[in-house]
């Protein structure tokens, strides 16, 4: 969940508690919406600007293997993605799909919000979820059993980062993180993850800082591997740039030495 504020520039907050929100009323803060407070945005009116508390919600893919989900956010189920969730006690507030993969049809009979797709379409049922949780306002959408298999269901999956570059989508699976980031300043924290590359989409001029390999007005073009496998070094690292940029977040699973070989390798 976040907050934003239209004046004098958007702040985005991650975690936005209850207690915030009432404190906010109680300050006279004018609540517009209705029962939306509990599955999208809120909107709060001031004299001075326009705040809004976005939400996040999760996507469950079909390749979802020896992961276990977060419990704090809500999900989309897609095709065998909901026995997936299922299986780790997870009921779907939505399931989408032709579920031409699901096992057991009958899991669906119980579930209260189901779309089923055609076989024939025009678009991936990955991609239909992500359609669906934008076009009811979600701006942080976790995709989670998207990787791992097929490369061009994969490759789809990559490119919705750039379709719907106005919210903030992440693919996650047990070792790496991906997303977008956009023209500006960003800063990269350690997290769980040793690692960050990031590559252009087209092509960038970027200021790297706080990290082992920096680089100064360097201009990364989409062909060119130069931001491959870096680490913070200190608290966070700095990433400046005017283009779009995709950034991988990457952990080992096993001690280096028990994989013999090192950082920058491959």
């Amino acid at each position: 969940m976040r907050l934003a504020t239209e004046k004098p520039s958007k702040v985005f907050l991650r975690d936005i508690s209850a207690k915030i929100q009432n404190s906010l009323l109680k300050e006279g803060v004018a609540l517009a919406g209705s029962l939306f407070f509990a599955i999208n945005s809120l909107f709060f009116i001031s004299r001075k600007s326009v705040i809004i508390i976005f939400m996040k919600i999760g996507i469950c893919s079909a390749v979802l293997t020896d992961m276990e989900l977060p419990k704090d956010i809500s999900y989309i189920g897609v095709d065998r993605g909901v026995e997936r969730l299922l299986s780790q006690g997870i009921t779907p507030a939505f399931a989408i799909g032709d579920f031409d993969s699901i096992s057991d049809a009958n899991v669906l009979k119980a579930m209260k919000n189901v779309e089923i797709l055609p076989e024939r379409k025009d678009v991936t049922d990955t991609h239909a979820a992500v359609d669906w949780a934008y076009k009811k306002g979600y701006d942080e959408i976790y995709i989670y059993g998207a990787t791992g298999a097929r490369l061009d269901h994969f490759i789809a999956v990559l490119k919705l980062l750039e379709l719907y570059r106005d919210i903030n989508i992440y693919i996650i699976d047990r070792q790496n993180k991906l997303t977008l980031l956009r023209p500006g300043i960003h800063h990269i924290y350690p997290e769980e993850y040793k690692y960050f590359s990031f590559y252009a989409l087209d092509k960038a001029m970027i200021t790297i800082t706080g990290a082992e390999y920096e680089r100064t007005n360097y201009e990364l073009r989409r062909s060119d591997p130069l931001a491959t496998s870096n680490q913070i070094k200190g608290e966070y690292a700095t990433i400046k740039t005017d283009g779009d940029l995709i950034l991988v977040r990457a952990k080992d699973l096993l001690p280096v030495d028990e994989k013999n070989c090192m950082c920058r390798s491959g």
